[in-house]
């Protein structure tokens, strides 16, 4: 049994997530791509493109977590600009700042209910505080539930 998945069934009950602050961080990625308000729109559209990905947090200088920054909105403004040369800017012009976000201890339940209702596959992941941890994934949730699921005998 891979040692992850042992680790995990620590964390089960009953076939039943509990300790839900030590399974987020079993599938945040601490190490995401974000950017700050101040970075040009070609640049972060161009980081996207390259890492695919569809979007990746907005963050300050503290870590705190100001907004969003997706393919569609970099694709806007080179669509625009495309027609207008004057049009670009920063991330801080286009990115979303009405979020939902995950913040660390949130309900394993609640998290997955984000992903089935929403078309998003990522969510920004922040601590207590507001400042950002990285990024939680849907196709990581899949997969833990895949692991637990195979690992973890369900009663």
């Amino acid at each position: 049994m891979d040692s992850s998945v042992q680790e995990l069934n620590k964390y089960t009950q009953h076939g039943k997530l509990y300790v839900e602050e030590a399974v987020l961080t079993k599938v945040l990625i601490s190490d995401a791509i974000h950017f700050f308000p101040e970075t040009n729109i070609v640049d972060a559209a161009s980081v996207l493109s390259r890492s695919k990905i569809t979007g990746a947090a907005v963050i300050d200088h503290e870590k705190n977590l100001l907004g969003y920054i997706s393919e569609k909105d970099c694709l806007e403004s080179m669509f625009v600009n495309s027609y207008d040369p004057t049009y670009l800017g920063t991330v801080k012009q286009y990115m979303s700042t009405d979020l939902i976000n995950v913040t660390l201890g949130d309900n394993i339940y609640a998290i997955i209910d984000l992903f089935i209702r929403n078309p998003f596959q990522a969510y920004p992941v922040k601590n207590k505080d507001g400042a950002f941890l990285g990024v939680i994934r849907r196709s990581n949730i899949l997969k833990l539930l895949i692991d637990i699921q195979s690992n973890v005998r369900l009663f």
